[in-house]
């Protein structure tokens, strides 16, 4: 299972980012606000949570472990999926 990705920012996408990891590309889905926090070509670190369904293998990315957790709390959530999770947790602040 991938639980930590260290590389660089390869590419920035709408709701996305690719992580060069030694040559491998490696899709993550990040939060509104780490996407516009990252630079291409800049280094990154990012706790990875992954979201395996039937039709697909995804990969969200989170800068420390207090969001990945939040996102898995709302994701446990009945009727919430790894998207709406990220949206949510988009619009929330560590901070209160």
């Amino acid at each position: 299972m991938i639980a930590y990705l260290r590389g660089s920012v390869a590419f920035k996408n709408a709701d996305s980012i690719v992580i060069d990891v030694n040559g491998v590309g490696y899709l993550v889905y990040v939060t509104g606000a780490l996407l516009n926090e990252v630079e291409e070509a800049a280094a990154i670190e990012l706790h990875i949570t992954p979201d395996i369904r039937e039709d697909a293998f995804l990969l969200f990315g989170f800068s420390d472990t207090t969001d990945r957790e939040v996102f898995q709390l709302l994701k446990s959530v009945n009727g919430v999926g790894a998207k709406t999770a990220l949206a949510a947790l988009s619009g929330l602040s560590a901070d209160g």
